[in-house]
């Protein structure tokens, strides 16, 4: 499940998820430092926005007029695919081993 501050939705929605199987972009430590070096206003420690991700990362205006929430999913994608490769091979370097 792909999303942008997912948590939220999942709470108001009582829907329970795996978190192992949630990738949240914004939590994933690759999008913050991605965001950290090309603004100086922003701290990698925060929580970014995903019009600040997008903007800065994806070089991609959103959230520009009234509310889209396809748009933001849109753009979610975007960045979850953009970041893949590493997300997964952190998920898979930082797995327990059984």
């Amino acid at each position: 499940l792909v999303g942008h501050a997912i948590h939220n939705d999942l709470k108001v929605l009582d829907i329970p998820h795996p978190p192992a199987l949630i990738r949240d972009t914004s939590f994933f430590p690759g999008l913050r430092r991605a965001l950290a070096a090309v603004s100086d206003r922003y701290d990698a420690s925060q929580s970014p926005s995903l019009k600040n991700l997008c903007q800065y990362v994806l070089n991609l205006k959103i959230q520009t007029g009234e509310h889209c929430p396809v748009e933001d999913a849109a753009s979610t994608m975007q960045l979850y695919v953009r970041y893949r490769g590493d997300w997964e091979a952190g998920l898979l370097f930082t797995s327990p081993v059984h």
